[in-house]
Parts: C-alpha cells; sequence; structure tokens
C-alpha cells in the first residue's frame, strides 16, 4: 500500500512512510516500499532510508530499494552503493525472480566499467550449482 501512495503522500509524512517501511516483515515486500518512496527523500531522511534497507531480509528487497535511493546521492556515493549491491548479489546461489527482476535494474544503474563484472555473476552462479549432466545418481538404469 505504500508503494501505490508514495507519489501522494504529502511531505511530512515521508518520515512516518519510511519508518512503516522499516516494520514490514519480509513477505509485505519492504523493497518495492521504499523503492517508490526514494524519488521523494533527501537529507537525513535518506539516510535513515539507506541504513533501514541495510537491515533487509531478503537480498531482492535490498537491491531493488538501494537501486531506486542510489539515484538520490552524487555519482561517487550512488556508485558505492550500486557495488555493494553487486558485491552481495555476486555468488548468490538461488536467485527468485525478484532478485533476477532487481539484479537487471542494477545493471542498468551501474557504472558501465562494472558491467562486465556484474554480467558474469549470474553465469558463475549457474556453474558452480549446476550438476554434471551424467552423474551416477541420475544415470538412467
Amino acid at each position: 500500500m505504500i508503494a501505490a501512495l508514495a507519489a501522494r503522500l504529502p511531505d511530512p509524512l515521508l518520515a512516518t512512510a519510511v519508518d512503516t517501511v522499516a516494520g514490514l516483515g519480509r513477505y509485505d515486500s519492504p523493497g518495492r516500499a521504499m523503492a517508490a518512496l526514494a524519488p521523494r527523500l533527501s537529507g537525513g531522511l535518506l539516510r535513515t532510508a539507506v541504513g533501514i534497507t541495510r537491515g533487509f531480509d531478503e537480498l531482492a528487497d535490498y537491491v531493488q530499494a538501494s537501486n531506486e535511493l542510489a539515484l538520490r546521492h552524487p555519482p561517487a556515493a550512488r556508485h558505492q552503493i550500486l557495488l555493494g549491491s553487486l558485491r552481495r548479489v555476486e555468488g548468490r546461489p538461488v536467485w527468485t525472480l525478484e532478485l533476477r527482476r532487481a539484479f537487471v535494474r542494477l545493471v542498468e544503474l551501474l557504472p558501465a566499467q562494472l558491467v562486465p563484472r556484474a554480467l558474469g555473476s549470474p553465469r558463475r552462479c549457474r556453474r558452480a550449482t549446476a550438476r554434471p549432466p551424467c552423474s551416477p545418481r541420475w544415470a538412467p538404469v
């Protein structure tokens, strides 16, 4: 609901909305809610939102919110936030649909020199978790 109302919330209620997102559980899509609020945040409220995002349980929520919060920062800080998201995603063995969507957005926002590194991340994960095609356990009898 916060995500749907984010654009229409009066400015005095933004701090309350950010605090509410902090209290959302992992199944309440806190990443989507924070991402929707991000374009309206600045100053201390923006720093608070970044801190709350670091505590999200689901990686997809963290990446989704961090992507949009990074856009509110100057380029140097933006790149550091996006690099932090990339580091957390690298080596992740299981990719949910939400994480894949957030990762695509992350790649769009990354500086050009980090895009090759990002695009190699899912490939490394697939290789690390793939079973051999004819392992003895799965061989036909």
